[in-house]
């Protein structure tokens, strides 16, 4: 077994690899990454180790030296051209082209969804999840809004706790426990989640009117979402709980003073972002899950 054909190997285990973990409930991590990377490295490169002594460096001759500069030169053109026609619009990979390059966007879209750990063959890979994972569309981020845009984005906040009850109204247990999607969370862990990622957001909002930009700590919400409370608790305890949150929330929004929308925080993962986007992302936010419900009910048929 010589070196390039070791390293072939190496490129299809760990890509194999690759596919293994992201369809798994490990993910497509940079850390699952290079578990693939090293366990592809390490069992391409046994075959060569095993044969080590037997192997004999020679220098390339005339024709291997040609083949391989020609290899160099179309590989440098191949990059630059994909390079300049090749370009990512949120979540497609689209072309500047008419040339036909067969479906190499698919494939490359295909590649960028499997990355964010999807657990299910979708669709059709150049939309996925916009149906099920994103049924409203991904969040657009906004550092201002308009009186208009904050007044509708206040009613949202204040209709999601309704909204939400009517979209699991007549629900058995054995539908409450029904994942909204394949690995997804049940349809009483998003119930849960609802108050447990609003009441963080109402927390944050106090701590941005109250101290000059301050570092708002991240929670893990997979993991809340997995204690047992929030599998197996009844829906009405958050539902309850949904309805006294956002009534404290929209009364203190509504007495904000105008240089108040504009007060910043630290998000762990958004990075600096003012009271406008995160009044903005929890409008969203409610709607969101609240379709996941609705989008489910209408697959099922519980009409």
């Amino acid at each position: 077994m010589n070196v390039p054909l070791a390293v072939l190997c190496w490129i299809a285990i760990s890509t194999l690899l690759g596919i293994f973990f992201g369809y798994s409930s490990l993910e497509l991590t940079t850390s699952t990454s290079i578990v693939a990377l090293l366990l592809g490295l390490i069992l391409a490169g046994v075959p060569l180790f095993l044969q080590r002594g037997k192997m004999r460096l020679q220098a390339p001759d005339r024709r291997q030296f040609v083949a391989f500069a020609i290899s160099i030169f179309f590989l440098v053109f191949a990059v630059r051209e994909f390079g300049q026609v090749i370009f990512v619009a949120k979540d497609e990979v689209r072309v500047i082209s008419p040339n036909n390059l067969g479906d190499i966007c698919l494939h490359l879209t295909q590649i960028n969804y499997l990355a964010s750990a999807p657990h299910f063959w979708p669709e059709n890979p150049i939309f996925a999840f916009d149906k099920l994972r994103y049924p409203i569309g991904r969040f657009s981020r906004p550092e201002t809004l308009s009186a208009e845009q904050r007044r509708q984005a206040i009613s949202a906040i204040e209709e999601a706790p309704q909204r939400l009850r009517a979209a699991i109204l007549g629900l058995s247990e054995e539908q409450l426990d029904t994942p909204y999607r394949s690995a997804g969370w049940t349809v009483r862990q998003l119930v849960h989640h609802m108050p447990d990622s609003h009441l963080n957001a109402y927390t944050r909002l106090k701590l941005a009117l109250t101290e000059d930009e301050p570092a708002l700590r991240g929670y893990d919400e997979k993991r809340w979402a997995e204690l047992p409370e929030a599998r197996t608790a009844p829906v009405d305890v958050s539902l309850d709980l949904l309805d006294a949150l956002h009534g404290r929330w929209v009364l203190t929004l509504r007495a904000l003073k105008p240089e108040d929308w504009q007060r910043k925080m630290k998000h762990a993962e958004m990075g600096p972002i003012t009271v406008d986007t995160l009044i903005a992302l929890y409008a969203w936010h409610g709607r969101h899950h609240t379709a996941h419900i609705n989008g489910l009910r209408q697959r099922e048929g519980w009409l």
